[in-house]
């Protein structure tokens, strides 16, 4: 299936000190010659930032690349960075990272492959698959807490996955924009309940390992935002009317979206 555009949302919340690495890497992936898209869309989601994120993201003049910049005064968590910066995207294929770089955009040739052909509409980064790189792993509490979260996630909610919270997810371009245009978290359970939905909808998700770095300054606090989510897979799990009409085929809402 051609594949035209590609557009990329980075959530930043005050990341002046890493965002810049991670622009430069986009930079990379759009002189690839590997590339499948005509044209790439990056835009950054300054989330109430009150360093110099913004400036620094309005700075940013890339060559071969369409740089959006969505910007608001109050902090609304990942959750609501991604809603926002998604409905602003034009890509064929669309996708988020993290603005930190702990998965590189270089990462996305690879992993945008089962969408291109046409064997998955969400692809999903991994750091618990075989073949996942991790050269800068987390600290071992981190890692012992993320898997046991995934683990009871993953079951409570169905999910195939090994990994739910990795920043890395890729989505054909009209799936991911009706998913977050209907969800409603606006914090770190915002991938919970977008692949929550996704399988509701009875989309074909892939994992995929992806290289992945542990970068200090995460904003992540595993136990408190970790009991946070695990109260959304409560109420997900608990759910019998989740935001999507589960009434409507899912054929024929892709239909009426593609």
């Amino acid at each position: 299936m051609k594949r035209n555009k590609l557009s990329i949302v980075i959530p930043a919340y005050n990341e002046e000190a890493r965002l810049s690495s991670t622009l430069q890497a986009c930079e990379e992936l759009a002189r690839d010659p590997q590339r499948f898209w005509k044209q790439l869309q990056i835009v950054v989601v300054c989330d109430g930032c009150t360093d110099g994120t913004r400036q620094l993201a309005e700075s940013w003049c890339p060559a071969g690349i369409e740089p959006l910049v969505v910007s608001y005064p109050q902090n609304r968590g990942k959750g609501g960075a991604l809603r926002a910066g998604m409905a602003r995207t034009q890509g064929d294929v669309i996708c988020f990272i993290d603005a930190d770089g702990s998965t590189s955009p270089t990462e996305l040739l690879s992993l945008t492959a089962p969408i291109l052909a046409g064997r998955a509409d969400v692809v999903v980064g991994s750091r618990r698959t075989s073949d996942a790189r991790l050269p800068d792993p987390q600290p071992w509490y981190r890692q012992l807490l993320g898997s046991l979260f995934a683990r009871v996630a993953a079951t409570a909610l169905g999910l195939p996955l090994k990994d739910t919270q990795c920043g890395c997810k890729l989505f054909e371009g009209g799936w991911g924009r009706k998913l977050f245009a209907e969800s409603r978290e606006n914090g770190f359970a915002i991938d919970l309940e977008i692949l929550h939905s996704a399988c509701r909808w009875g989309l074909r998700l892939v994992e995929k390992g992806v290289c992945w770095h542990h970068v200090e300054g995460s904003t992540v606090r595993p136990l408190r935002d970790g009991l946070r989510m695990l109260g959304t897979v409560l109420s997900l799990r608990l759910s019998r009317s989740h935001r999507l009409d589960s009434s409507i085929p899912a054929r024929a809402v892709k239909r009426s979206i593609s």
